[in-house]
């Protein structure tokens, strides 16, 4: 599904229709001023199975524009909205975590940062035990992994898609920062070490599947906000939707690890650059609806 503004409907049905995409639907939306960012502003998908409940549900996460930077009331009703027009389920909580904190390996396991998460401007006087319980209420994980990141680093508090992600139950791809940058560098060893000792819902030793970054061979700085992490995929039907930079070598290193991650998919980079400098990725900007 793709949500544009009325204005912009007929052209974007017309772009669709000229490069034969199909199975794709066009829905116009009146809402002004919305973020690009659905895996934030959206709600996150959460297919239910069990004797109590069961079927698709949408948790609505109370979209706050990243702690009140950007805020905007049509941000905050979108996840409403579309579960509405889509009679789906609407979970509410009364907890603020947005869509690209939350990485689960469809197995009971959760993978959070906690700048993302506990934090003033988001949950304020919410424990982190009440915060883990109601995860585990909305997402039906069993097991949650903390690791620790950089509040106020950039304006999502450090996500963590754009730090580690699950290939598979018990396999984490873990980006690897640029040399030049020593408080990322701090966070991933201390991630790394936290991810090396644990085991996920079901016992199992996480693989550590290291990923570096893009930008390796650029010595000047990078700004916080661009967001460089080749983490920041999505999975579709057979294939891994993988960012492409400006930095070929990088690039290449990282399909071959991606493809060697996903050995049953088709890893595809698509071009990246503009959205990277606008602070987020491609996983940042979609949410898939379970199915």
């Amino acid at each position: 599904m793709f949500l544009v503004h009325p204005k912009d409907f007929p052209e974007a049905e017309k772009i669709f229709q000229i490069s034969g995409y199909h199975g794709v639907e066009v829905k116009s939306i009146e809402m002004e001023n919305l973020e690009f960012w659905m895996r934030d502003v959206a709600p996150t998908f959460v297919f239910a199975k069990g004797p109590s409940q069961s079927g698709l549900h949408g948790a609505d996460f109370n979209f706050n524009s990243w702690g009140e930077r950007y805020p905007s009331a049509n941000n905050t009703r979108l996840a409403g909205h579309i579960l509405t027009n889509l009679a789906i389920t609407r979970v509410e909580t009364p907890i603020v975590p947005e869509g690209g904190a939350l990485e689960t390996d469809g197995d009971g396991m959760l993978l959070v940062t906690e700048s993302s998460i506990i934090n003033p401007n988001c949950n304020p006087y919410i424990s982190r035990e009440t915060i883990e319980e109601e995860l585990r209420r909305l997402l039906g994980v069993t097991k949650t992994i903390w690791v620790p990141s950089l509040r106020g680093y950039e304006v999502t508090d450090a996500h963590i898609d754009s730090w580690a992600r699950f290939a598979a139950p018990g396999k984490v791809i873990l980006n690897g920062p640029r040399p030049r940058r020593p408080l990322l560098t701090e966070v991933y060893d201390t991630t790394k070490h936290i991810l090396s000792q644990a085991t996920d819902a079901k016992g199992r030793h996480l693989k550590i599947i290291d990923l570096p970054e893009g930008g390796i061979e650029r010595p000047d700085p990078i700004d916080p906000e661009y967001a460089s992490s080749y983490v920041n995929y999505i999975l579709v039907h057979g294939a891994v939707i993988a960012p492409r930079l400006l930095y070929p070598q990088a690039d290449e290193k990282a399909k071959g690890i991606l493809q060697a991650a996903f050995p049953e998919r088709k890893v595809v980079q698509v071009f990246h650059e503009s959205i990277a400098w606008t602070g987020g990725g491609v996983h940042c900007a979609t949410q898939e609806i379970s199915g």
